[in-house]
Order: C-alpha cells, then structure tokens, then sequence
C-alpha cells in the first residue's frame, strides 16, 4: 500500500492511504475478518462437543479458545486472524456441513485473506494489532 503522509498517533506514527480506494479495500478485508468469525461462532455454538480450539458456555453461550482455562485472562475471547485459520482448520468437516463458503474456491478465500491479514498483523511490529472478540448480546437466543 502506498501512503502519501504520516501522521503521529500515541501508538506511533500512522501513515495514511493514498487514495480512498486503498482505504477501502482494507476496511472490506475487516469485514470479511468479521463475518468469517460470525460464522465459526454459530458452528461452535451448535456443535459445543465437537468443535475443536473452541469452548462454548453451556448456561451463558460464552466463546472462549479451549487452550486458555484461567478464567480472568483477558486474551481468552480475542481471537488473531491465525487462530482464527487454525480453528477453520481444526473444523473444517463441521463449517463446510454449516456453511458453503467453507468450502472449494470459498474456502481457498477464506485462507487467502486470514492469512492477508496475518501478514498485515506480523508487518505491523505490534502485539496483536487485529483481533476480534466475542462479546456478550443480552438479547442472543443461542
């Protein structure tokens, strides 16, 4: 990506997109970053026993990775773009049941962007710069 100025921030320098075209293309990445992870939420929650790097609150419907137990932690229900692939990995024969985009030229999109933005992430020089995290909805049924 091109910039055409930097602008000093409290987290270090940002340097801005040249055109609004770029600035897009990114924010649509995100997006796809979101809805990927909306799905790999369903899947967990409606397979709790079987899906893999993934735990499901029987009573709050909570997601939390599997491989982090203490309770407080905070990095529990945040998720990178390469945790998330590892998951889809991990899953695969469930997502591709649920859903269709996790399956053929879909999935082989799914793991070109996850791991866009994993580069993005890796590039930055920042601890988890690009993460989502599941957060309570009082008004989920599921």
């Amino acid at each position: 990506m091109s910039t055409s100025e930097e602008t000093a921030t409290p987290y270090g320098k940002y340097a801005w997109p040249e055109n609004l075209y770029e600035e897009l293309y990114d924010t649509g990445i995100l997006s796809f970053f979101v809805y990927v992870f909306g799905y790999i939420v369903h899947a967990a929650r409606k397979h709790p026993d079987e899906f893999d790097g993934i735990s499901v609150d029987s009573e709050s419907h909570q997601v939390y990775k599997s491989q982090i137990p203490d309770e407080d932690n905070v990095l529990k229900r945040s998720f990178t773009p390469a945790e998330m692939k590892s998951i889809v990995q991990a899953n695969i024969s469930i997502l591709s049941k649920e859903f269709s985009d996790f399956r053929g030229d879909n999935l082989t999109e799914i793991y070109k962007w996850l791991d866009y933005l994993t580069t993005q992430s890796e590039e930055s020089k920042l601890e988890r710069p690009f993460t989502i995290e599941e957060y309570d909805d009082k008004f989920q049924s599921e």
